[in-house]
């Protein structure tokens, strides 16, 4: 079985075959560097063996964003960090009141029967 990378040329038969020996944890998963990679991986492993939807999703998200975010240095995406941070915190406060807004005019006295 060859499992191949984005580019198509390069291939890892014995990396990923040992993937596929011992299924997909968190400790191997460093070696993973594509995306693709990593769908042909889960998609080749035996049912018991293949990764939860949720931890699937989890590192694909991973994956993503060290693409995004392999160019930035740790200065420049902490910058980031804080500027979204700062710029989304407003939002946060606004939905919040107007959820008590929603909540006070919505409670209404319960009749008691007895």
């Amino acid at each position: 079985m060859e499992i191949t990378t984005n580019e198509g040329s390069e291939t890892r038969n014995k990396e990923n075959l040992d993937f596929l020996k011992s299924g997909v944890s968190m400790y191997n998963l460093k070696d993973i560097k594509s995306t693709h990679e990593l769908d042909s991986i889960q998609h080749h492993l035996p049912k018991d063996r293949q990764l939860s939807k949720f931890q699937y999703w989890t590192f694909k998200k991973t994956l993503e964003k060290k693409d995004i975010y392999s160019h930035m240095s740790t200065h420049e995406i902490k910058e980031k960090l804080i500027y979204s941070f700062i710029h989304n915190r407003p939002k946060a406060y606004i939905y919040a009141f107007f959820c008590f807004i929603i909540v006070a005019f919505s409670w209404k006295e319960k009749k008691v029967l007895f």
